[in-house]
């Protein structure tokens, strides 16, 4: 098994709140794992211990009965139908709510039939149903974009960063990680403008604000000029 101490308290690492306590300290949290096969991952501190499952992939093709999805530019819905006759499905550790369903949409055009794909489309799962209709038994799995994870945070305080200190990708990616996503920038020929790792605006989010209007008003803040650009990392709240 192998442990190391976690930065918890950095800004740029993606933790959904609440996030672990008494991080910084000399007796601050530990993380340990044994390596990918394993099922169970620890975090540890002198005063408790905390575990968590780790499901592993499933591949759901052979189960699929029928599949319908549409993205949109704020958000988006994934439905899916799985055989369940076998009551096979409860055997998936990867198939739970809050676990990523990603589809990789294609054809067999590949040499001999194989299956060749093209931009693949990631949801995170919502509900999972048990139906039967015709005296077939079934799954049902909704699931929705990070857009919908967003519109469903809301801070648990107020926090805030001053003009200067954090860049307005530093600040999605807190805002994304904290609503339980990791946030990248596309690349050429699909990449942002540079005010979005250039600009440096003062920002803020209040409790009752909920994250996919954060982001969307983190975009309209006017640009602000520094002298100099700090680590960003100067975060309060």
């Amino acid at each position: 098994m192998y442990s190391h101490a976690g930065p918890i308290a950095a800004s740029g690492i993606p933790w959904m709140e609440p996030v672990p306590r008494e991080a910084n300290g000399a007796h601050g949290v530990a993380l340990a794992a044994t390596p990918s096969t394993s099922a169970v991952c620890w975090l540890t501190t002198p005063g408790g211990a905390w575990y968590a499952t780790v499901g592993a992939n499933d591949d759901l093709s052979s189960r699929l009965i029928s599949l319908s999805y549409h993205v949109g530019p704020e958000g988006g819905k994934c439905r899916l139908a799985l055989d369940n006759d076998d009551a096979g499905t409860s055997t998936l550790s990867g198939l739970v709510v809050g676990g990523t369903l990603t589809i990789f949409p294609g054809y067999r055009s590949g040499a001999a039939g194989a299956a060749e794909y093209g931009v693949a489309a990631v949801f995170t799962v919502d509900e999972i149903r048990a139906r039967a209709k015709d005296g077939h038994a079934f799954v049902e799995v909704v699931a929705s974009t990070p857009w919908e994870q967003l519109a469903r945070w809301e801070p648990a305080q107020t926090w805030q960063c001053a003009a200067g200190s954090s860049s307005r990708a530093t600040i999605a990616g807190h805002i994304a990680g904290r609503a339980g996503f990791p946030l990248t920038s596309a690349s050429a020929p699909m990449q942002p403008s540079n005010d979005l790792t250039a600009q440096h605006p003062a920002f803020s989010v209040a409790p009752t604000e909920h994250g996919d209007a954060a982001l969307k008003r983190l975009l309209q803040v006017p640009r602000t000029t520094s002298g100099r650009r700090p680590a960003d990392s100067n975060w309060s709240g």
